[in-house]
This record gives structure tokens, sequence and C-alpha cells, in this order.
């Protein structure tokens, strides 16, 4: 990885289709990011903006969905803003002659009342599944209208936003969905699960002149996937087993976006990116991971909630240990399988256990779990294989079961059998009718302090930023003002890098200030953090917007650079103005000037410290406290202006002032000296 400082670039949404490249003119690009933004809620392409920045290079670019960048070989940090949309941010690596091709998928700041946990189960009817979604077009990212949607003897079309929704019989077990459009493509989705009083909802994107299927009982992402003659249980498979994670004091912390590798031949051989908040991400993982239904078992959210806990564990797991420089983890059973639906059921689950994450040794868990460990080493009626990392673990709910898996950490259908205290298997997955285990039931918390005996539960910190200001809001150029950060955070955290820019608004013009960053820890609660900030002496006068973000510091480095993690981030548009002092001061300090006669009263405008002459400003020339009149700076500074005193101002000196009002960054200014006016005899 190259180990280059990456600067917090935080964007603010826009709707143009302008292209403001900066790149050195020195350096020739020789490699491309195609970066697109969408929905996470419905997949539709977005408007907005993305930023990609390394050391001094600064490449905006405003998006309409997908745009390619052509930049030099390095490691950017991107991020990427639309409006209604809450910011995403990951580090991008860029190489020689080759596209990187990145998804950012930004969550609603509101929820669609369509997706509400509520609505979905008020809609479902008796005996039947609810399946909905959103169909868009793979290459423009706009929805699909008309495309056909078919399941079950039922069938319904998209409507004009690419929504779907229908209901279709449900036993237990699967059903085959098939989506097409005569002009655009089809996608046949083999062996869905359905139950009765179920919901699925997907993100479809068709292919123009492709016709796909993808079969979810049994992906086959990844050739590193153990082969199995039962597929329906193919989902339920092994994770791999580490440890590692934060500083080991205080709550670990928790980052703003996780990058998943698709596309994945190997878990390191990914070939695209695709950026999600923590929780989309695990809303994602979760129902293609579990069963959705056993939640509709009584008691069964209560598995899906350890699920939730153990997937997102593993998720952040990876952001601190990233599978390569590209990405963080990916998207097959040999790391967590991402599907393209998401359920009722496990978003509640994932929105009730938000921030919790399993911790081994103070350090975020690489939390494995597999399908059925029962017997994996330890004997029937124990989970575990023995080892100082996997225990032998009492788990009578899983007696007489067959082995699939590595036998470690969370046992999934065990997890399912102690939530519901049902003997739930492949045959009655998700049955209020299968026998009891006879053994009671966990609550999510007591079924991972069950499975992960070594490990600790625990809320990570993710605080946010809900104001930033500066002081003084008006600061000269060479100076060094204060910024400071609201912050709402949720658990005490440390090792948190304080990182700013700001940039003129309206502009892609970055400034940074490195030298100033600052570590800090962040307590809990309602708090105010504070850092230096300096303006060179070239920094252009004007109006500023502020671009705060909170990094952790990953390497212990102590300051902002490849490897460390956006935590929060927030923009404030025009709040701060930077001036510049000027030297203003009147030709003479006494003018002799005669009763009906013109004299030339002058003052000389410029701005310091280099002492620029400052044309086009207004001066205003008073005499003894009045205006007397005005004249405009030229291109040498000098404001000139003849004034004829009258008689009746004859007499002892008085009091002249020349006054700048002050505008584009530059401060206000007085010169002061005096005027005697004698009569012409």
């Amino acid at each position: 990885m190259y180990n280059i400082r990456v600067r917090p670039f935080l964007i603010v949404a826009i709707l143009v289709l302008s292209i403001v490249i900066g790149v050195q003119a020195s350096q020739k690009p020789t490699g491309q990011v195609e970066v697109s933004i969408v929905d996470e809620a419905t997949g539709i392409g977005l408007s907005g903006q993305v930023s990609l920045s390394a050391s001094s290079r600064t490449t905006q670019n405003a998006v309409k969905y997908r745009m390619t960048f052509d930049l030099t070989p390095g490691t950017y940090q991107l991020g990427a803003r639309a409006e209604g949309f809450e910011s995403a941010f990951g580090e991008v690596v860029v190489r020689e002659n080759v596209v990187t091709k990145v998804k950012v998928n930004l969550d609603p700041t509101s929820i669609d009342p369509r997706w509400s946990y509520k609505v979905l189960k008020a809609e479902v009817s008796e005996g039947r599944m609810l399946v909905q979604g959103t169909i868009t077009d793979a290459v423009t990212g706009l929805p699909i209208e008309g495309a056909q949607v078919y399941a079950e003897g039922t069938e319904t079309y998209s409507e004009s936003d690419g929504f779907f929704r229908m209901q279709i019989l449900a036993g237990d077990g699967t059903t085959h969905l098939s989506i097409s459009h005569p002009d655009i493509g089809s996608m046949i989705r083999k062996n869905v699960r359905i139950w009765p009083y179920g919901d699925t909802t997907y993100r479809v994107s068709l292919e123009p002149g492709q016709n796909s299927v993808i079969d979810e009982a049994n992906p086959k992402f990844s050739t590193e996937t153990k082969s199995t003659e039962n597929c329906d249980e193919c989902k339920l498979d092994e994770k791999e087993f580490g440890g590692g994670g934060t500083d080991g004091s205080n709550a670990p912390a928790l980052p703003k976006s996780i990058r998943v590798g698709r596309n994945c031949p190997t878990a390191t051989t990914c070939t695209t990116i695709e950026l999600f908040s923590v929780d989309s991400y695990v809303k994602r993982v979760v129902p293609a991971e579990w069963y959705s239904c056993w939640g509709n078992v009584t008691g069964g959210l209560d598995c899906l909630r350890a699920g939730a806990v153990a997937v997102r564990s593993y998720g952040v797991y990876h952001v601190y240990n990233p599978r390569t420089s590209t990405y963080d983890i990916c998207d097959t059973t040999s790391c967590q399988v991402v599907g393209a639906s998401t359920s009722s059921n496990t978003d509640l689950a994932t929105d009730q256990t938000t921030r919790y994450v399993l911790l081994s040794n103070g350090n975020v868990a690489r939390s494995e779990y597999s399908a059925e460990n029962n017997n994996a080493g330890c004997g029937d009626g124990f989970s575990g294989t023995g080892t100082s990392t996997a225990p032998c673990i009492n788990d009578p709910v899983c007696t007489g079961f067959s082995t699939f898996g590595h036998g470690r950490g969370l046992c999934q259908w065990g997890s399912a059998r102690w939530a519901t205290g049902k003997r739930l298997s492949s045959s009655l997955a998700c049955s209020n009718s299968a026998p009891s285990t006879g053994q009671g039931t966990k609550t999510w918390q007591q079924i991972l302090a069950h499975y992960y005996p070594l490990y600790t539960l625990e809320q990570g910190s993710a605080p946010s930023i809900v104001s930033m200001s500066a002081s003084p809001t008006n600061p000269l150029r060479g100076t060094t003002f204060t910024l400071n950060y609201g912050v709402l955070n949720n658990a005490t955290v440390n090792n948190v890098m304080l990182g700013a820019s700001i940039a003129p608004t309206g502009t892609s013009t970055v400034t940074s200030n490195a030298a100033n960053d600052l570590k800090v820890t962040l307590p809990t609660g309602t708090n105010t953090q504070s850092r230096p900030f300096s303006l060179p002496l070239s920094q252009v006068n004007g109006i500023y917007d502020i671009l705060g973000a909170l990094y952790y510091d990953r390497n212990n480095s102590n300051t902002i650079n490849a490897g460390d993690f956006v935590m929060a981030e927030l923009k404030t548009v025009g709040n701060l103005t930077v001036s510049a002092n000027v030297q203003f001061v009147l030709y003479k300090s006494l003018y002799m000037a005669k009763a009906g006669l013109a004299t030339t009263l002058t003052a000389r405008l410029r701005r310091q410290p280099e002492l620029s002459a400052q044309s086009g400003k207004l001066v205003t020339f008073k005499v003894g406290g009045v205006a007397v009149g005005t004249a405009t700076t030229d291109a040498t500074g000098f404001a000139n202006f003849a004034y004829t005193p009258s008689l009746s101002l004859s007499g002892g000196p008085k009091v002249l002032t020349a006054e700048f009002a002050g505008n584009n960054g530059l401060l206000p200014a007085t010169a002061t000296g005096q005027i005697v006016i004698i009569s012409r005899d």
C-alpha cells in the first residue's frame, strides 16, 4: 500500500453536470477509478458528488450515477455525498493501467414507509409471503417501469419508480422468482426462501441484453467454499477465525463505512468494490447467512439479533485488518455472503443491536460461526473443536445433528434452537410446530455468551459531528484560528484524530492543515473538541465551507494517513470568512485647504503583508466627522477626491478621516489626519 497522507476532503451534494478535475499537470494519469452512487434502499442511481484526494492532489466531480476519474497511481480517500443521504468514505488504491470500479451505497436520511417493519408486517396476508423491491437498469442506474415479476402463479409489473410488490402463496420452502423486461433483460432467482407472513425486499439490477440465473440456495460464489450435497444449508457455511482490532482501552471505534470486495474468485482476488455503512452491510449479510424466517418463530428474533452482532463484529474486524489493500472483506462464504435482498426480521434485529460488537482481549473479535457445530471434535451434544480458541461447549439443543461447518464459534442452527426452544432442522426450519428442545430458551445476549465464552459484548463508539464552527469566524490570512467540533458520542473512545479542511463555497479548492491535526479522546455524551487551523499568507480571501472529520488512528501514528478510517464527518457551508489586513493611509497627515478652492484628498489602500495595491475599492472622506465625498481606488491603490471646503469651516484644524468599509475578505480600515481650512483672503 502506498503510504500517502490522506486528507479529509468532504463534499456537499449538488445536482450539476460540470466536471472539475484537479490533477497536477506534471503527473500523467495512468489509472482509472469508475465510481457509481446508488440509493442503498432502492438501488437507484443518485446525482451527487464524489471526491478522491491524496496528499496535495484532489479530484472532484459531480456524478450522475457513474463517472470515471483518470488518476496517477496511489492511495486515495474517496468520499461520496448526495442530498438527503448519509455520506460514505473509503480508501481506493489506484494502479497503473487498471480500472478500479467502486459502487457506493448511500443510506437515505429518512426511511421510505414502504420499507418499514410495521408496514411490511401489517401488509402481508395470511398464508402468503410479501415479495417487493426496485428494478433498475445496471448501465444507467435508472428505475425500470413495466418489468414483469412472476412467482408461484402470481405476477406483477414494476411501477414508474421501479417499485414492485406482490404476495405469493407460501409454505415453509422455496420458490423461483422471475424478473424480465423485453427491451432490457431478465433475471431468475432460484430457490428463494418463502414462509407464511414473511417478506423480502430486493434491489434488482438488470444488465441490458443479459439473461442471468442466480441460485440463492447454493450460490457457490467462491472457489474456497467447500462443496456439500445439502444445498439447503449452503449459505450457513464456515467463517475464518482470529482476533484483533482496537487499542484495547475504552470502546472500540466503529467505521462509518466498510469496503466489500465483489466478484471474488477467491477471498483476495475480488475485482470490484462496494461501500456500505456498517449496519447496511449487516442487513445485507444476515439474511444471506441466517434464515430470516427464524424471526417468525416465537422467540426467533433473538437468534437473528445474535447473528447481527456476530456479522457486525466479523465485518468491523476486517476494517481494522483488511483482506487486501483495496477492500476490507470479500462477499463470499470465504468471508461473509452479501445478498441482494433484505428482510424486515433481519433489519429489525440489526437496528435493535446497532453498534454492538464482540471483543477479544479488548479488540474487535473476528467472530466466526458455522451452520451446525455439533460433534465437531468435542462429542455429540457439544459445540467447538476442543482447541484453545474453540473450547468445548455443552450444547444439548444440537444433540444428534450432523456437523456442517468447522464447528467453531456460534452454531447458527443452535442459536435458532436456543432462541425458540424448538428443535428446528432443515425439514422444519421455520415452524412453531417443531418439537421442543426441552432446554428452555436464551436471549440474544445469552446466546452470544454461550457460544463465545472467550469474548465480551460491548457497544462500539459511533460518534457524530453535530456542528462545526470557527473562532474567530473571520480569521486573517497568515494567522491561526480555532475549529470547534460539536460531538455527540455514545461511548468513550481513544485515538481519534480531528481532521479538517476548508474550501471556498462552491469550489473544489481545498486547503488542509495537516500539521495541526490533533489526537483526542472522545468522552461519552455531548462534548466540544477543538483544534487549531493555520492559514497560509497566500490564502485567497473570501467565504469558505468548513470540512470536519473524525478519523480513527488505526496505526497509532498520530497522523491521518493510509489505513485510518473515517468515523464521522460534517460539512458546514459558508460560515468562515478568510480576511486580510490592509495598510490604509492618507497621503498627508496635514492638509491645508482654502475655502472655495478644490483640494485633492488622497488615501492609499494596500493589502498586507505583501502590500499589493487594491483597486476598485470605495473610500469615504470625512471632515469633522461629516462625510464630504467618496472616491474609488485606482490600479495603484490611490483614491483621490477633489474637496472644496466652505468658508464656514475655516478656523483651527479639524479631523480628516478616510474610511474603507471592507469587502471580499479585506478588513475595514480608517486613516486619520488633520485639515486646516483658511479663507482665500
